[in-house]
């Protein structure tokens, strides 16, 4: 009898053991799946996209995974991404009493107007965490900080602007709303953007590796890169005091992790800092006017947050779903907005069980594919233009068709961005915008120039003709 209930136990064991062991490799394989999954597509992305350094995370509920730079300490620029940190500073000052949404931002700003229609128009705070101030991103209409403008300065130089809707009326993302919220941080906190961002929003969410501006300190900076012919060149610019509170904080990917860990309540803070989390997502979704973007957040449809960021030589992407406690962040050094969005969104997909969606050009890929093109064209046409074109009309043909095309860009090219042409080609656009139409310029004075002289030396030809053999 003993020894059939000691047979019994061992079978139980074994039997226990057995189902351990098979759930456990079970939930591994499927845990592990994804994994690699996700490890595989972002090595083709780079590979597709030529972005040098990539930064993800991925989210969990309570599981974090790293991929791509395996430096989870070196920073990035996270451009518009920067907006829900400000729009929480706002949120912080409403919660003490020094604001409210309702604010007039006239009230809030010195000797600051604006005008709808030629009438002095009002802007509450709320219109600005809303985008629906007015504003458009137009730099021709509202441009940004100049090198040497401090926020302030910037400020002053906008007031009296005419704005192109009515305040309220509709949506339109621009800037200058959050430059705006950063000025009235400012103006009612009595400290700089600077000093209250980091002393009341970074180092009580314990956000160390979050730095507004350009880091002081000895961190390590993944360098920024510009596109030009398939290739990612080293790129740095300055970053501009009046243009910090859209768009240029820098972080590493592990405080982007914690940030949104923060967002969906899985990250110890203190209780007055949920409560305004909370708020931001609320009135996101659930206030009195709900809408797709409030405070720094956009609401993309079924329970996900997130936002963008871009800037001239990075790109980023967050989203989370508080059902679902997942998140995913990616941080890149190359303005690839379209590229990263699609990755980041692709990422939640797998992670979540979802059919991803593929790959996706960015706008400054598909025009660097197009002046690669233009530049290798316009280089063959200058060398048989010189050494085989002989008749003029031929040269003059050529000469009209690239000068057409010339005007075309230069006409199109800052209708289709809302900016100048010095902006897009020295700032934002690939080098090969740059270079090609540099060598389309030589083109149209080159041909020009041997049109010409083919033009007059036939002249001085028929003219000694008619001097040796008369009419």
């Amino acid at each position: 009898m003993k020894e059939k209930q000691f047979f019994y136990r061992c079978n139980f064991i074994f039997f226990v053991f057995a189902i351990v062991f098979l759930v456990s490799n079970t939930w591994n394989k499927a845990y592990a799946t994804p994994m690699n999954e996700i490890q595989n597509y972002i090595e083709e992305f780079q590979k597709k996209s030529g972005v040098k350094n990539l930064s993800v995370v991925v989210y969990n509920n309570g599981n974090i995974n790293y991929y791509g730079n395996t430096n989870t300490k070196c920073l990035y620029q996270i451009g518009s991404m920067t907006k829900s940190f400000t729009g929480l500073g706002i949120l912080k000052l409403i919660n003490e009493g020094k604001l409210s949404l309702d604010d007039d931002i006239s009230d809030l700003l010195d000797n600051f107007e604006l005008y709808y229609n030629g009438n002095r128009a009002r802007i509450s705070v709320e219109e600005l965490l809303r985008h629906t101030s007015g504003f458009t991103n137009s730099e021709r209409d509202y441009p940004s900080a100049n090198p040497e403008m401090s926020l302030m300065e910037w400020v002053d130089s906008i007031s009296k602007s005419e704005l192109k809707f009515e305040p309220g009326s509709s949506y339109s993302y621009a800037n200058t709303n959050y430059n705006l919220l950063g000025a009235i941080i400012e103006n009612v906190s009595g400290k700089s953007y600077k000093e209250y961002m980091e002393e009341e929003i970074l180092i009580p969410l314990q956000l160390e590796n979050v730095f507004v501006g350009t880091p002081s300190k000895d961190v390590m900076i993944c360098e920024g890169t510009r596109l030009g012919y398939g290739i990612a060149f080293d790129y740095e610019i300055d970053v501009k005091e009046g243009r910090i509170p859209a768009g240029y904080l820098y972080a590493d990917i592990e405080d982007m992790c914690r940030y949104l860990m923060i967002q969906l309540g899985d990250a110890k803070i203190p209780e007055e800092y949920k409560k305004l989390i909370d708020s931001s997502h609320e009135y996101l979704l659930y206030g009195e006017n709900p809408a797709s973007y409030f405070a720094g957040w956009e609401y993309f449809g079924s329970g996900i947050i997130g936002h963008s960021g871009g800037t001239p030589n990075y790109s980023s992407r967050m989203i989370f779903s508080k059902e679902k406690d997942i998140a995913v962040c990616v941080l890149a050094n190359m303005n690839a907005a379209a590229s990263i969005d699609r990755l980041c969104d692709d990422i939640f997909a797998i992670t979540t069980g979802q059919e991803k969606q593929g790959f996706a050009f960015d706008i400054w890929r598909i025009f660097d594919i197009i002046f690669s093109g233009i530049s290798i064209v316009g280089i063959a046409l200058l060398i048989i233009a010189i050494l085989f074109i002989k008749k003029t009309k031929l040269l003059l043909f050529f000469d009209l068709t690239v000068l057409i095309l010339f005007i075309c860009q230069i006409i199109i090219i800052p209708l289709l961005f809302q900016s100048g042409w010095k902006d897009i080609a020295l700032v934002w656009a690939p080098w090969s915008v740059l270079v090609g139409l540099i060598i389309q310029l030589i083109d149209i004075i080159v041909l020009s120039i041997m049109a010409i002289i083919r033009r007059k030396n036939q002249e001085n030809i028929k003219k000694a003709r008619k001097l040796t053999f008369g009419k």
